[in-house]
């Protein structure tokens, strides 16, 4: 039960983090470097997430046999 606890909490740090950074991106107020700044903090923090998800998909279903 607690490895629920402890990703559910990562998970809303993560969307967190990701919703701050593309808040600034989509501003209007910030300046282009500052914009394009938090853009691409947005795409590593959601590709190294996205891509550590899919390699623990597949190692879960690779241990239950099913790939």
């Amino acid at each position: 039960m607690w490895v629920w606890v402890f990703v559910g909490g990562y998970a809303v740090f993560v969307a967190t983090l990701a919703a701050c950074c593309l808040r600034v991106a989509l501003s209007r107020h910030s300046t282009k470097p500052r914009r394009d700044m938090a853009y691409k903090m947005f795409r590593l923090i959601w590709g190294v997430n996205l891509l550590g998800g899919l390699a623990t998909a597949v190692v879960k279903l690779h241990h239950a046999g099913l790939l």
